[in-house]
């Protein structure tokens, strides 16, 4: 832990070049050589009387702070991981850096530090006592006083104290050692930043503490890398952005199956393309929703094209969609809207034609439509996109809608709010998106904007129990709470 924050402090303040780390709780290493690609170690510790191996982590091809995917990770990793995992080829020197986080083999030792750890927690419960029963700490609070006899002449902060006492002791009894050294050294940095912050380094200290925290927080990096497989490159794609993966994997699998219900070649060819895990993207409730979705709404353009041939179609968060090409009546002109990051992608695998076009625009800033062939008619679709914005920024887009266009429908994705746990979604969790505000009927969203008149609401279930024994008791059982279509119309 120490050489991360020690990497991450570098990285920081101007380059790791420009540090020595040593480290003996972790793979020790130190410099650099002259093309400073190649990080060179050497032990310098021995763990369990076993000195740690010699490696030489090469980190030319990442950067030691960033999070990757590896596959001897179910998560994404941090760069020196990777580095020091890839250097550890050898299962043997693997198991000799390993730090145990078992029981102590040693009963002597274990015996003495349960006595101090017992102790250490002693000492933080008589803190506690003393400094609520004693020194009444909560009449001061509440009398504005500020206490400064009994226990507080002795410590600053009892309380806290007591705690961290408590804390270290827990570990300590029970033999954690790799654990109390982490402890340590958090509570080591606490000290440090509050060093920084009352000394003349305040304006450094809350930058620094705001990067290391991110960086050691337990959650992945913000959206996620894809790699371009003929062109060797990466792509970045935003948490919401990243979730566009979802159905193109779906759509594409789908197309390959000998019945398929829809089919999407050019989803295929992407995910060919692209090097991704499709097997987290395609779980059975999203696959059998996405595929109803997917018929719903293009039923619904078709429909709504039957009796307005000439409409301008405009498909918001539109990702690597390929709609235009399953409902094209030969006449529409088309917008596929997405972020500038989902652009860029998709530029890489559609071409704007006559018909179709590309815009890279944020639908929540004012005149994003500005762009866009004003038309008698506007169909727009918002597919897979309205659970992950909050009611105002739902507002924000409806009042942009029916102000940039004079007539239009409108054909929105909308979700139950008891459905809105990304963590319970068998696809999205494995994303870093985050549901936003869900409606219980297709009428809430008509009192965000007064010329909206809603026309029809489906539950994709309708669809889902065609095909399946689940899609037919999940709609007897939980009708009312799966995903729908509802379309609103303006004028």
């Amino acid at each position: 832990m120490g050489s991360v924050f020690a990497a991450l402090t570098a990285q920081y303040i101007g380059g790791i070049e420009s540090v020595i780390m040593v480290s003996p709780t972790h793979v020790p290493f130190e410099g650099t050589t002259k093309n400073k690609k190649n990080m060179t170690g050497h032990s310098v510790a021995a763990w369990c009387g076993r000195d740690i191996p010699f490696v030489k982590p090469d980190f030319g091809k990442v950067k030691m702070s960033k999070y990757y995917r590896h596959l001897a990770a179910k998560y994404k990793v941090m760069g020196m991981w990777t580095a020091f995992y890839d250097a550890y080829q050898d299962k043997t020197a693997e198991k000799e850096v390993f730090l145990p986080l078992a029981y102590l083999s040693f009963p002597i030792i274990k015996m003495v530090l349960l006595m101090i750890g017992f102790l250490l927690v002693a000492v933080g419960a008589a803190l506690w006592f003393l400094a609520v029963f004693r020194a009444k700490i909560d009449d001061g609070i509440t009398n504005n006083h500020l206490v400064t006899d009994g226990v507080y002449a002795l410590v600053r902060n009892p309380i806290y104290s007591a705690f961290l006492s408590v804390c270290t002791g827990t570990l300590t009894a029970f033999g954690l050692i790799p654990w109390i050294a982490l402890h340590l050294f958090y509570i080591m940095i606490l000290y440090a930043f509050s060093w920084l912050s009352a000394g003349s380094y305040a304006e450094a200290a809350l930058p620094l503490g705001e990067a290391l925290f991110a960086h050691f927080s337990t959650g992945r990096e913000k959206g996620m890398d894809i790699n371009m497989k003929n062109t060797d490159t990466k792509q970045h794609l935003g948490d919401v952005q990243e979730t566009a993966l979802i159905p193109l994997a779906i759509r594409a699998n789908e197309t390959e199956r000998k019945t398929a219900r829809i089919h999407d070649d050019k989803a295929v060819e992407i995910i060919r393309e692209l090097d991704v895990d499709t097997e987290k993207l395609d779980q059975f409730f999203s696959h059998e929703g996405v595929i109803a979705r997917t018929i719903l709404f293009d039923e619904t353009v078709k429909k709504l094209l039957r009796k307005y041939p000439d409409a301008v179609c405009i498909n918001i968060g539109c990702g690597l969609d390929d709609s235009f090409s399953r409902v094209d009546n030969g006449k529409i002109r088309w917008f596929n809207v997405d972020l500038a990051d989902s652009i860029e992608i998709r530029k890489k695998f559609f071409h704007e034609t006559e018909r179709e076009h590309m815009l890279a625009a944020d639908i929540l800033k004012p005149n994003w439509a500005d762009g866009i062939l004003k038309s008698d008619m506007a169909i727009v679709i918002a597919e897979g996109l309205l659970m992950y914005f909050s009611r105002e920024q739902v507002k924000t887009l409806l009042n942009s809608l029916t102000g940039s266009f004079d007539r239009g429908f409108l054909l929105a994705e909308l979700m139950h709010p008891k459905m809105m746990n990304e963590k319970r979604h068998d696809t999205v969790k494995n994303t870093n998106a985050k549901f936003g505000w869900g409606t219980v009927t297709g009428r809430d969203l008509l009192p965000l904007d007064a010329k909206l008149t809603l026309i029809n609401e489906r539950r994709f279930w309708k669809e889902m129990k065609k095909y399946s024994l689940i899609g037919k008791i999940g709609s007897v059982i939980a009708g009312k709470l799966n995903n729908r279509l509802a379309v609103y119309r303006w004028q």
